[in-house]
């Protein structure tokens, strides 16, 4: 309804009787000449009437405005006039009171023709005076479209203001003018008092749709929240108690891995100073051997000199036993010429004595040297027997040394590859000591993790629970609100 035009949130109440003019009564013909034989009249009231007919509240209306029967006769008398000029009468009063905004701006279209040919159609029955039952429905057709088109009871009061104004302009030279004007003034009264009465019922009719839509259409949606909220509200009850069991369960196979993990770390720990201790005896085992080859190709190297040294003394002793045997010929040879001077000296007789002295020395050195010779003979082919020996002896140390060089390389060159893989090995469970550690210590992280998740879902499932008991207070509210709200309707 327009702000700047509406005067009453209630139907307002009728004029008193002085300013209708008195109380002369109501007229002895209302009921003949207005209803219907089954119709029935009600008593004069001084107040507005409730919880009455249309046909009573008219009765009731024509008392209270004190429009008897000649005032009625008067109007009947001039309605000729009034009700041929009708349409004039409403076009000229709409035309001023549309000039105001609000007005103007709702009575376009098609609207505002509808409600012009009513309002004709009821003024005519108002100036023939003839208040029947079409009377009746005009106004509450009248009613109920200032109510639908949010007009307001001050436009129609407007309007039979202005309409009563241009009938009375129309009506100036009448003789009887002055009653005339007072009559069309009480019928006004009455007709503006029914017409706000059929629009504020017709308002109320349509709060109260309005509201019972609203109340609908609340219900419609916030209700379907609040249910769609209260299965949310269930489903992530659900989920959060789901979600708890699986996290308890998780959390008892993340304690046993967690103490698996670290008895794995320490184990893999032991395997790593095992590894780290073996690695070191093997690294002195290889120095060990390194030091034993070295050593045995050193004695491989001696001995081969030794075996060369006593080929040499083999060779010298040989050449020994030669030079001995050519000693050997020479003394022979010397003892030969020694006899032979021996027996020329004896040829020569005493001149040849002192060469025989001589020749006989000589033999005896020769025997001498001959016997030296035998004796250097012997010891030299014992020397050489025994060096034989030696060399033989030394063949076979020579072989025997080799063969332990070769072992002692192929020793060295085992624990050397020994030292590269215990290296690695020593490396990998370095890596999985580490590797250990870092899953124990994501174990743990998994934990704590696990702890803070299970208090996220311990909040979760209270929250849930929340959730779901104010999904079902606002439930309890939302209905009691629509109740209200229905009875307001």
């Amino acid at each position: 309804m327009s702000d700047d035009f509406e005067l009453f949130d209630d139907p307002p109440p009728p004029p008193t009787q002085a300013a209708a003019g008195g109380n002369r009564g109501p007229s002895a013909a209302s009921d003949d000449l207005f209803f219907d034989d089954d119709d029935t009249s009600a008593t004069a009231s001084t107040a507005a009437p409730t919880g009455i007919s249309m046909k009573e509240r008219v009765v009731q209306y024509l008392d209270l405005f004190a429009v008897d029967a000649d005032a009625q006769e008067l109007i009947r008398a001039n309605s000729e006039n009034l009700v041929k000029n009708t349409e004039m009468l409403v076009n000229d009063a709409s035309e001023w009171v549309t000039r105001f905004p609000p007005f103007g701006e709702k009575l376009a279209g098609d609207a505002g023709t509808t409600l012009r040919g009513v309002l004709v159609e009821h003024w005519r029955h108002l100036y023939s005076c003839e208040f029947t039952a079409d009377y009746i429905a005009t106004a509450q057709q009248l009613g109920f479209m200032l109510a639908y088109l949010d007009l307001g009871a001050s436009w129609y009061q407007a309007m039979a203001s202005a309409g009563a104004a241009r009938a009375l302009v129309m009506l100036k030279g009448n003789r009887r003018f002055e009653g005339l004007a007072q009559a069309l003034g009480k019928v006004a009264q009455l007709d503006v008092s029914l017409v706000t009465h059929d629009y504020f019922e017709a308002a109320k009719q349509a709060r109260a749709k309005t509201v019972t839509d609203l109340a609908m259409g609340f219900e419609r949606s916030i209700k379907g929240v609040v249910d769609e909220v209260g299965a949310m509200a269930a489903t992530l009850k659900s989920h959060s108690d789901e979600m708890l069991s699986r996290l308890s369960h998780m959390d008892y196979e993340t304690v046993n891995m967690a103490a698996a993990a670290e008895e794995a770390s320490f184990s893999v720990d032991n395997i790593a100073q095992n590894t780290s201790d073996l690695a070191q005896s093997i690294e002195h085992i290889r120095t060990n051997v390194v030091r034993t080859a070295d050593a045995a190709q050193q004695a491989a190297q001696a001995a081969m000199a030794t075996d060369d040294a006593m080929r040499g003394l083999l060779d010298v002793a040989s050449r020994i036993g030669k030079i001995g045997e050519t000693i050997d010929v020479i003394a022979r040879q010397t003892r030969m010429l020694a006899l032979n001077a021996t027996i020329e000296a004896a040829r020569a007789g005493a001149a040849g004595r002192g060469f025989a002295v001589v020749a006989q020395e000589i033999k005896k050195l020769s025997e001498q040297t001959s016997k030296a010779t035998h004796d250097i003979a012997s010891s030299v082919g014992e020397a050489v027997t025994a060096t034989n020996t030696a060399v033989d002896t030394i063949h076979h140390t020579v072989a025997a040394v080799s063969g332990i060089n070769q072992v002692a390389a192929d020793v060295r060159q085992a624990v050397e590859a020994q030292t590269s893989s215990t290296g690695t090995i020593a490396s990998h469970v370095g890596e999985a000591a580490s590797g250990a550690k870092a899953v124990t210590s994501s174990v743990n992280s998994a934990i704590e993790a696990l702890s803070v998740s299970s208090s996220a879902a311990g909040e979760l499932n209270r929250s849930a629970d929340a959730l779901a008991a104010k999904a079902n207070h606002m439930r309890n509210e939302v209905d009691n609100y629509l109740a209200r709200l229905r009875a307001m309707g």
